[in-house]
């Protein structure tokens, strides 16, 4: 009978310490797993979204949490630079690629750092229309970044009642109220780099980790989420996406070409 009662908890024992196991082995080979394909692990408020579109895979790397880091911008044009070259040079946490820039490496667009700009602010239409113009504002106030559809930022480029001064525009938007803007497939494909905002007011970041996708396709993948957005807009792609952050081990990269202005973001903690 005694042997019964041993085997019962030999039984009973061997069971909890596999479920032990597996439940402490598996973040460590998925962990692993994702280290020998990537190179890295993503951390905690960072996911990755695959998706097979238009036959391929595309990966999209999403950054939660974007309240929680004290944002800025840097222009160089002098002195372009990768995102993760911009990582080191900033000593910030996270870095993402800007604005758009021309040949001489200058911002294109209305483009201003502490009330220096490039140009006298434009008039934005609230003609939804001109989606491929440059109807996504990009700011920041208060060491938070902000974004939104153009003709709803009245205050964009200052005045009486002051902020911001630091502003970029972009192009094109893609969703607003959760609707798409893009209504043509143009079927041209590139990596890509957005920012994107819920009804909810929580703010992300997107960058494809891996694969190309056209803004069209884009659209309708933020449109298949599980969020509802409000507005998504879409900043400078191809090779000037560029993903960097700085963590533990081994640090997320998705590197970009040279860029002379980015977004860089640093913990309250370490400011």
């Amino acid at each position: 009978m005694r042997w019964i009662v041993s085997l019962i908890l030999g039984i009973i024992i061997a069971g909890i310490l596999s479920g032990l196991f597996i439940f402490f082995a598996r973040p460590l080979l998925r962990e692993a797993r994702e280290y020998l394909r990537y190179g890295y692990t993503l951390p905690q408020n960072v996911e990755r979204r695959l998706a097979t579109i238009d036959g391929e895979e595309v990966s999209f790397l999403v950054f939660h949490d974007v309240d929680a880091i004290k944002w800025d911008f840097a222009n160089a044009p002098s002195s372009p630079r990768s995102v993760h070259e911009w990582r080191n040079v900033l000593s910030a946490d996270v870095v993402i690629n800007g604005s758009y820039f021309n040949e001489v490496n200058q911002p294109t667009g209305y483009y201003s750092i502490d009330g220096n700009a490039n140009m006298v602010c434009p008039m934005f239409s609230s003609d939804y229309d001109t989606a491929f113009g440059y109807t996504f504002a990009v700011w920041i106030d208060n060491d938070q970044l902000e974004f939104g559809y153009a003709s709803d930022v009245p205050f964009l480029c200052g005045g009486p009642e002051s902020l911001p001064v630091t502003a970029f525009v972009s192009f094109p938007t893609l969703i607003y109220n959760n609707a798409s803007m893009i209504e043509t497939n143009s079927g041209l494909k590139a990596r890509r780099t957005f920012l994107a905002e819920t009804v909810e007011g929580q703010k992300e970041i997107i960058v494809t980790e891996s694969g190309e996708v056209t803004l069209f396709d884009a659209a309708q993948w933020f449109l298949d989420q599980h969020e509802e957005y409000s507005v998504v807009g879409n900043l400078d792609g191809g090779p000037s996406t560029g993903l960097s952050i700085a963590q533990d081990r081994w640090s997320v990269e998705v590197p970009s070409s040279a860029v002379p202005n980015v977004i860089f973001g640093k913990p309250y903690s370490e400011l």
